[in-house]
């Protein structure tokens, strides 16, 4: 009976969360994707075979191909071959959501997180349209896919990435280019707030030149040490030896993070290649030492004019905090990758595999956040998940998962034996990763 109170509950809140992304559309579109979604909620699986198995999936359905529509009752195979059809046929996208969505989390010096990452498929891809070899950054090797691109919003110490865009490219060409494309598109919808945090690989001349140009906010860690950023002809790493530095504590979600940085202002160098002249720009270079190791970050801005010294170590310390939340879109990125299996879809088109991923983010999205905000459907859940406990965690591997977790947010202070209560609930703590 509880079962059937909590499928029913979660439903109805699926079905307002659809809405709120989609709008109403017509009806057939709109049971489609509320049965797509429900299943990859529930079963954590893009497998076309496993969704056909959800019991809710075996329904009467209306047929509307004859003259007089007729109910009739969905085989497996039917159900599966269906679903395939909806996702050929409907436009699941749902960038306009999660860019509008986003924005309102983006101040003016809010970590905006992004990166690349690939759907690939271990055993080629033949068959599947416009897939292409490309390096597979999981597992270290060779594999045919596609490239992704994605930006999310990680607030300063949360660790939970909120969604802003997500863009699936065909095959591994193409996105040095979308890359410059999404950025200006994440700009113009946030008006200029916002300060990229970006990984080794996106600290190419053209790239670094193109925000400089733009007066967009980055952090950028640095790949190419041997760059002559200080005009002293010493790679990078060197000429921070003889800097100072300060020792300050970084914010993770789970704590501080001691650590040791230094900065210094130099120009970066632009070659123009049609006129073949260089030219140079103004940036900042950031030292970050923590846990015996030194990363190197470029912090771009439009101008460092009229800074004091307390101003630049501020912004310093802004740019190595960026770089540690950061890490919320790789979290992000392997959420969607492991909880719904989306590289062992079996799709054959890139348009159903592009509809798919969106579902699986839009998962993403309504169980990390959404959810969380319907305070009464939350509290609902929460306690049938408080009074299911001993019957779900009783398996071995659902055991040690949650155990592993338990420890490693340490999230619960005992008083006596007993946990402490908060007086009060802050209500922005219903986005915090519990």
């Amino acid at each position: 009976m509880e079962n059937s109170l909590l499928r029913n509950k979660l439903k109805s809140t699926e079905k307002s969360f659809l809405s709120e992304v989609f709008g109403l559309g017509n009806e057939h579109e709109q049971k489609a994707r509320e049965m797509l979604f429900s299943t990859i909620l529930t079963q954590g699986t893009t497998l076309l075979s496993h969704l056909a198995k959800d019991e809710d999936a075996q329904n009467v359905y209306l047929d509307e191909t004859q003259k007089k529509p007729q109910k009739r009752r969905a085989s497996r195979k039917g159900v599966q071959e269906r679903m395939s059809r909806w996702l050929a046929k409907s436009d699941f996208g749902a960038q306009e959501y999660l860019l509008s969505n986003g924005v309102r989390f983006v101040k003016d010096d809010t970590t905006i997180a992004f990166d690349q990452s690939d759907i690939s498929k271990e055993f080629g891809g033949k068959g599947m349209e416009g897939m292409a070899k490309g390096h597979d950054g999981s597992r270290g090797v060779t594999a045919m896919g596609h490239d992704v691109i994605g930006a999310s919003v990680v607030p300063v110490g949360r660790g939970l990435a909120i969604p802003l865009l997500l863009e699936l490219q065909k095959g591994r060409t193409g996105a040095p280019k979308a890359t410059r494309r999404l950025i200006d598109q994440i700009f113009l919808a946030t008006k200029g707030l916002g300060q990229l945090a970006m990984d080794r690989g996106y600290d190419s001349d053209a790239l670094i030149h193109f925000l400089f140009e733009r007066g967009y906010k980055a952090v950028i860690r640095v790949q190419y040490m041997k760059r002559d950023v200080f005009g002293d002809g010493l790679e990078i790493s060197e000429a921070f030896q003889r800097e100072a530095g300060w020792d300050t504590k970084l914010v993770r979600a789970n704590g501080t993070q001691n650590a040791h940085l230094k900065y210094k202002l130099g120009n970066f160098p632009h070659e123009d290649k049609k006129s073949k002249t260089t030219s140079y720009f103004p940036v900042m270079l950031v030292s970050s030492v923590f846990d015996g190791k030194e990363i190197f970050l470029y912090v771009v801005r439009k101008s460092f004019e009229g800074l004091t010294h307390e101003d630049l170590k501020r912004l310093a310390q802004q740019a190595a905090q960026a770089y540690f939340d950061r890490w919320g879109i790789e979290t992000f990125f392997l959420r969607v990758k492991q909880d719904y299996h989306i590289e062992e879809a079996r799709v054959r088109t890139f348009r159903r595999l592009a509809n798919l991923l969106s579902l699986c983010v839009l998962a993403y999205v309504f169980t990390s956040q959404y959810l969380r905000t319907q305070t009464e459907e939350y509290k609902f859940v929460m306690k049938a998940m408080k009074d299911s406990f001993h019957k779900v965690a009783t398996g071995v591997q659902a055991f040690v998962i949650n155990l592993r977790e338990m420890l490693r947010c340490e999230r619960i202070a005992f008083i006596s034996g007993r946990p402490r209560k908060p007086e009060t609930i802050d209500k922005r703590q219903l986005l915090f990763s519990f």
